[in-house]
Formats: C-alpha cells, sequence, structure tokens
C-alpha cells in the first residue's frame, strides 16, 4: 500500500498564500479591462460635457447677442434682448429668468427663435405672438421655452421703468434657470447665468423703436427713461 508523501512546510505555506493572494489577472484580461474602465470613464466625460446629464447650453463656445433695447412706448415698457444658445447636445427647456433691476419692474420674458427672427428680416413680431395683455409684451411667446440641440433663442425681458432717479444704478446679471423638460430625465434643474451678453456687462445699449435706432450710452433703465419720456 502506497501511502502520499506528506507535504513539507513550504508547500503549505505556499497553498495559503495562493488562497489569500490570487494570482495575477492574464495578460488578456488586463487589457480588457483596462479598455472597459477606459470606455467607461470616456463616455461619462463625453456625456457630461454634451449636456446630457445636466443641462449645459452654454457650455463649450462663446456667444453674444447685440445691445439693442426695445421701447414699446405704447405700453411703456422696454424690452432687453439676451440671446441664449444651446450648444449641448440634448434639447433644454428655459423655465423662467430672473434679474435684479432697480428702477425696474420684470414684467413678462418672452421667447423668439434666432432662426424665425433671421427669416423674417425684421425686429417685429413672431409668428407664435401671444395675445397681450397690459401687462404682457407683444413679441414672441412666453415661457416655458425649449430649445433644441445648436438652436438658440432671443429672451426678451421686458422691464417697466418705476423711478429715473437713479438710471446708471447697477443691475445683476440676468439668469436663466433650464431643464430638460416635464417628466424628462434626470429631472435636473440649473442656473445658467447669462454673463456674456453686453447688456449685462455695463456696455452701451441702443433703442430701437418703430425701425428707428437711437444711439444712446448708459445701461437698460438709461435708454428705457430717455425713450420713455
Amino acid at each position: 500500500m502506497v501511502h502520499p508523501t506528506p507535504a513539507t512546510t513550504e508547500e503549505v505555506e505556499t497553498a495559503s498564500l495562493d488562497v489569500l493572494v490570487p494570482r495575477p489577472m492574464g495578460t488578456a484580461r488586463r487589457l480588457a479591462l483596462g479598455a472597459a474602465v477606459v470606455v467607461i470613464a470616456a463616455s461619462v466625460a463625453v456625456g457630461h460635457l454634451g449636456g446630457w446629464f445636466v443641462p449645459r447650453p452654454t457650455d463649450g463656445a462663446s456667444f453674444g447677442s447685440d445691445a439693442a433695447v426695445q421701447v414699446d412706448r405704447g405700453r411703456g415698457l422696454v424690452g432687453a434682448r439676451v440671446l441664449l444658445p444651446n450648444f449641448s447636445r440634448r434639447t433644454v427647456r428655459v423655465i423662467d429668468v430672473s434679474l435684479e433691476a432697480p428702477g425696474a419692474r420684470l414684467i413678462s420674458v418672452t421667447a423668439v427663435s434666432a432662426a424665425s427672427r433671421a427669416n423674417a428680416g425684421t425686429h417685429g413680431p413672431d409668428s407664435e405672438t401671444e395675445a397681450g395683455t397690459e401687462d404682457r409684451a407683444p413679441e414672441g411667446r412666453l415661457l416655458p421655452v425649449a430649445i433644441r440641440p445648436g438652436e438658440q433663442v432671443y429672451l426678451t425681458l421686458w422691464l417697466r421703468p418705476e423711478s429715473c432717479a437713479h438710471v446708471e444704478a447697477p443691475w445683476g446679471i440676468a439668469t436663466a434657470t433650464i431643464d430638460f423638460g416635464e417628466g424628462a430625465l434626470p429631472p435636473v434643474r440649473r442656473r445658467v447665468v447669462l454673463r456674456q451678453d453686453p447688456i449685462w456687462e455695463g456696455g452701451l445699449a441702443r433703442a430701437s423703436s418703430g425701425g428707428h435706432v437711437d444711439q444712446v450710452g448708459g445701461g437698460p433703465l438709461a435708454v428705457a427713461c430717455k425713450a420713455l419720456r
């Protein structure tokens, strides 16, 4: 009868170490795992930069609109126009816009697509004009408004001057609240600062009324007070 040879102490220790510390993966498995990690990381980065997870309409490029201020003398309103592009790869929705404007009250915000404005070749009303009321300006459709990838809209902030005592008082920067739309996933909202527009950066504004443009120095309130006299 043959008896098995007893394992040496060295063999027992080696077997125990193999249990505690698994042997390294083969080269092929390591390459496959590394490639998977790289693909996942790249997908997350591209998705984030493309605005798939968080609305990022103004990221990735520079933009800006002119400093034209529309005047509605009949209603006593001034509309400060701001260009909002969507450079991301997903449709975003503008819910509202806020602005600290000492001496003026924000009445409403309307939107007109840049494409429809260019096709019309005019600063007049858009084809989707809402019926106006005493506190509602005539141009464009009211918020919320969706902006498809690669498109842009003009947001017009309609303001009613309430005091012209301090027309050069600094205004805050306009900010817009955006999301992906009703019921969209993920349900993320974000504030976008409309910082690149010259109206909010202390640049010179000009008043436009009835096809005539008046070159006026100062901010929107100064323009409003002078144009609505």
